[in-house]
C-alpha cells in the first residue's frame, strides 16, 4: 500500500510515516497452532511459539495477532499501542480477553485496552488477577 492511501484495510500495520511513535510494538514469533488477525495471543514458554490465548485456560496474553499464520509460520502481534480493525469496536469500551482469543467488552482478569473510536483499540495489556487477589487478601 502506498504512503498515505485511505483507508488501511485490515491487516495493514502502519505507513512509514507512523513508524516512529509504534517503533518497538510489534513482535514477530513462529505460531504453534493458526492464528488469525485480532486474536489475543501469548508466547508459550515450554516452546516460544505464539499461541491463541483464551480466558478460560490462559493466565497471560502477549498482544493481539496483526497477521495471520499457520503452525510454522510467523506471525506479527502488537504488544502495545494502535491496534487498526474496522468498525470492530465501540468507541471508549474497555477491552479485555475473552474466550478463543476473542477481545470482548466483558470485564476479565486481563485487560487488553481501551478503543478511542469503532476502528483503533490503544493496546495496554493488564493483567487484574493480582488487584482481585489483593482486594480478597489472598
Amino acid at each position: 500500500m502506498a504512503e498515505n492511501s485511505w483507508p488501511k484495510s485490515d491487516g495493514d500495520v502502519f505507513y512509514g510515516s507512523e513508524s516512529n511513535y509504534q517503533a518497538g510494538n510489534f513482535t514477530i514469533a513462529e505460531a504453534g497452532e493458526t492464528i488469525a488477525i485480532g486474536n489475543v495471543v501469548y508466547i508459550k514458554e515450554s516452546d516460544g511459539k505464539v499461541y491463541v490465548s483464551d480466558s478460560s485456560t490462559a493466565v497471560y496474553a502477549n498482544g493481539v495477532a496483526i497477521s495471520a499464520g499457520n503452525s510454522g509460520d510467523d506471525v506479527y502481534y502488537i504488544r502495545a499501542g494502535k491496534y487498526a480493525e474496522s468498525s470492530a469496536f465501540t468507541a471508549n469500551e474497555v477491552y479485555y480477553l475473552g474466550s478463543s482469543g476473542a477481545l470482548t467488552t466483558s470485564e476479565g482478569n486481563i485487560k487488553m485496552g481501551t478503543a478511542y473510536d469503532t476502528n483503533n483499540l490503544y493496546v495496554d495489556i493488564e493483567d487484574n488477577s493480582a488487584n482481585i487477589i489483593a482486594i480478597m487478601g489472598v
